[in-house]
């Protein structure tokens, strides 16, 4: 048990642990996006599209806070960091409305199915994206 420790506890020191912790992370984040997602289309019965922009919004303020505590290691430039992130964040915002319109109007999807394809594919942008240009450097052991 000892050997796993620093898969949850202390730094991530490689890759592989930042991308097993934004999994969960993402887990915590997707969460929250669909209850935002499902209480806005079938609940207040807003469009889908429009659902998706307040669910992506309160996810993304999810994962950013606990990606910052447990995922990456803080940069020195912590506005640059956050400008980054955003802009990063606003890609995978356009690339998961995009993907839904087309999932729900030309392949016909229902809305839940079409957002979870959507996620699934979103997810490796915005982690790839998170490594490699804001936090490209993980902390030493």
């Amino acid at each position: 048990m000892r050997r796993f420790q620093h898969w949850i506890f202390g730094p991530a020191r490689s890759t592989r642990i930042q991308f097993f912790r934004y999994f969960w992370v993402g887990g915590i984040a997707t969460a929250v996006d669909f209850t935002v997602f499902v209480f806005f289309v079938r609940v207040v019965g807003i469009h889908y599209l429009l659902a998706q922009f307040f669910a992506y919004c309160t996810g993304f303020v999810t994962n950013y806070i606990l990606s910052i505590l447990w995922v990456f290691q803080k940069t020195d430039q912590l506005m640059r960091e956050i400008t980054v992130v955003f802009i990063i964040t606003m890609f995978g915002l356009l690339w998961t409305e995009l993907l839904l319109y087309l999932f729900v109007d030309s392949f016909f999807f229902g809305e839940v199915k079409a957002k979870v394809v959507a996620t699934i594919i979103v997810l490796f942008w915005n982690f790839g994206a998170r490594r490699l240009i804001v936090y490209k450097n993980p902390p030493k052991a």
